[in-house]
Parts: C-alpha cells; structure tokens; sequence
C-alpha cells in the first residue's frame, strides 16, 4: 500500500506543477518582434538579467519604461530586447558628450552613492548612469569622474580654489564646456590642452574666486601665452588680450586687509599654451609670496594651510592656499582640493606678533590638535575628539613668534578654531 499511495502523490504533484507551469505561460505575454519576456525571479535585478541576456541595463529599462535601476521585484514581467545590442557610451574620460551647457563633471568623494550624488544635484540615478555608460548602479568609487547632467553647477569647495570656467573658443562666449575648480593658476600645457574636452588650440578660460589679502601694495603678475586680463575687486588691472609669445605683466594695487574678488580671463590661439598668475605683498613691512604666504606676516595676515590626503601629515601636501583663519566646520564635507572627506589633515603656519605678557590660547577640535609657538608644543591632543575646547597660557615677549597649528580628521563632523587673548 506504501509504495502505491507514494506513486498516487508523485502523479498528482507532477500535475500540479505541469497546471502552475501552464498558468505562468498563459499569464506571460506573447513575444513580440525584436523582443522576449521573463519574470523576475528571487535573487534577481536588472543587473544580472541584463548580464544574462546580453544586453543592457539601458536596453531593458528603456523597453520596459523604468526610471529606478535599483527596483525590480519577484514576479515582475520584464520585455528583453533581443536585437543588435547598442554599445553603451564609453567609460571616462571620454563619456558621451552632452550638450556642455547641460552638465558638469564632478568627482565622487569618500561616502557618495549614485542616488546621494543625484539628490545634491538635482537629477536622477538614470541621467547619471546614461551619461556615463555605467552598468551596476551600485559600483562607483572614490576618484571616478562622472558627468552629472542639468544645468546645476558643483558647490565651490570651501576656501580658496579657482572656480575655472573653459571654453571651446577664444571669446569666452556661450556656456562653458568643463567647469572645474584648480588650486593654483599655473599651467604649462605646451602643444596640448586643458582637458580630454577642450581643443588644444582656440580655447579660453576664466577663473575666479575671493582672495583673503593683508593690507598693503600686491604686486600681482601675469605670464601667459596668448592674452590675458586681470581684474581686482572688478577694476581691470592688466590688459593684454592679444597673441603674444610667454609674456610677464605686473600691476601693483593698494588694498586693505580682507577678501577681495580677483577674475583672470585668457584664451590661447594656436601653439604653445601657458598661463600663470602669482601676486607679492611689496610693501615695506609686507609678508612677500602669498602664494605661500612665507615671510613674516603682521598679526592680521593669513595663515597658510597645507592640506593632506592623510592622516599623518605625510607627503606632499594636495592642497596649499591661505586661510584668513584657522575657524572650520567642514561637517563631513572636503575642505577642498582632492582632499577626502575623511582620514585627511593639515598644517597651518604664520608669524604673528604679540607685545610682552601673558596669553591664553585656545584650541576647539573634532579631532586632533597640535599647537606650537615658536617651536614649542603648548596644546598636545592628538587623539579623536568630539568637538572639545583645550587651553593653554605662555608668557610671550614683545615681537614676532611663529606659530603653528596641525590637524586630522578621522571620520563624522570636522572642525577646528584655534584664537587666543592677552589676560591681565
């Protein structure tokens, strides 16, 4: 009886399953001409089938009329283009070129995902996906290049870089082509360009940004191959927009302490391409180069800030600039420059003069903090801290004393504000 009633139950499971199967068969829609069907199954997405297939992730959302590559479900019957598969557009740094009015290219930090990187800037995952030829959604990495379509441009980092707008042409005329910020005026680009889309000849540029200045006479100076223009606080100040070998071109302008807005113009023409800017304090008493700001600043001058793509102070610095002030909070974003958001630090030096007395300086971190004057360690908190205050006094002599202050952040909130006073 056993074995009978065991054959009975096989029989009747094999004809459920054939009725199931018919069911799921009856349910599919039909194929139609250049395409298949499939259901989704569990474990599934639209990465996978796609793989499966042989065609793209674009292919299918685009048949099926999806918007959100990260949402398929279990049961969910998706039309399979079987025709010729369209090559997705190519990987940087030669993504499918929208309109250069339509976009800007921006670099992926330390934390960002598809989604977090289309909700900043107002677009969706699919935009940024079709622009730049990806097919997993979920695999980007820190560094990669990716051009975000609209017409919203990337925040400024914070402080001090050139906001650089390029232009396929040498009149500065229509929307630019890459916007992009550089930490220093000072290429050298030879027979080349600027970047994979901008000509190697007939190309201008135009760079601003807000220049922290002790008062004084600034020497400012130009070195360029074709033409540029120079403004300060929008007085021209250099104007010399012609075709012209390497040329050196200086304008000396009286200006009090404070930020001042500083735009440089320049287009090249054909041949070699160079365009440099650097400006000097050459007052009596000025701190010289602020490039680098060395020399020996009065009280009010800035600090200069060196920026690490580490924790440790190591290597060459990726980002160097002046700082008005040693006064942060990033939260969790880069300071600037190629900087990360995170496992970063940096070391800001200046000479300030103090008259004879007692000081109280202060350090308010989240997450270490070294202070030195002149030479000596007076706040020593290299470890994690979540935004605390640390004091300490030093009897000063009248004159100058070097200062120094060094930083890292290890991850969440970053700031630091380093200030001190004269106590009775």
């Amino acid at each position: 009886m056993k074995p009978k009633s065991s054959l009975c139950a096989l029989i009747v499971a094999a004809l459920l399953l054939a009725a199931f199967a018919n069911v799921a068969t009856a349910s599919q829609p039909p194929a139609a001409p250049g395409y298949t069907f499939y259901r989704v199954q569990p474990g599934d997405n639209l990465y996978r089938i796609s793989l499966r297939f042989g065609v793209s992730m674009y292919a299918i959302m685009q048949a099926n009329g999806l918007t959100n590559a990260n949402y398929v479900y279990v049961g969910q019957v998706l039309r399979i283009p079987t025709g010729p598969a369209t090559p997705p557009p190519p990987p940087w740094p030669h993504p499918q070129p929208p309109p250069p009015s339509d976009g800007f290219y921006y670099t992926v930090q330390y934390g960002d995902t598809l989604a977090i990187i289309a909700a900043r800037f107002g677009t969706t995952v699919y935009a940024i996906l079709q622009a730049n030829g990806i097919s997993n959604p979920n695999l980007v990495y820190v560094g990669q290049v990716l051009w975000v379509p609209g017409r919203h441009l990337p925040p400024p980092p914070v402080g001090g870089n050139w906001r650089g707008e390029y232009f396929n042409n040498v009149d500065l005329a229509g929307p630019p082509s890459v916007v992009r910020y550089d930490q220093a005026i000072n290429f050298d680009w030879g027979l080349g360009g600027p970047h994979p889309r901008i000509a190697a000849d007939c190309f201008s540029v135009r760079w601003t940004r807000s220049l922290w200045l002790a008062a004084g006479t600034w020497r400012f100076t130009t070195a360029t191959d074709d033409g540029a223009r120079l403004w300060v606080d929008d007085v021209l100040v250099i104007d010399q927009w012609q075709q012209q070998p390497e040329t050196v071109n200086t304008a000396d302008v009286p200006l009090g302490a404070g930020n001042h807005q500083v735009r440089m113009e320049y287009f090249e023409q054909r041949g070699l391409a160079v365009a440099r800017l650097r400006w000097d304090n050459v007052s009596p008493d000025g701190p010289g180069d602020c490039r680098t700001c060395r020399g020996t600043p009065s009280p009010t001058s800035a600090w200069l800030g060196q920026y690490y793509d580490n924790m440790f102070l190591s290597g060459d610095p990726q980002l160097t600039r002046t700082d008005g002030a040693v006064d942060f909070n990033w939260g969790s974003q880069s300071p600037g420059g190629d900087i990360p958001r995170w496992l970063w630090s940096a070391r800001w030096t200046q000479t300030a003069r103090f008259d004879r007395g007692k000081y109280r300086f202060h350090a308010m971190v989240d997450d270490g903090v070294r202070l030195f004057v002149d030479g000596t360690v007076v706040i020593d908190e290299w470890e994690d801290n979540p935004g605390t205050e640390f004091m300490a006094d030093k009897v000063m002599t009248a004159g100058n004393h070097p200062l120094k202050v060094e930083f890292y952040q290890k991850g969440y909130d970053a700031k630091i504000k380093v200030w001190w006073e004269k106590l009775p």
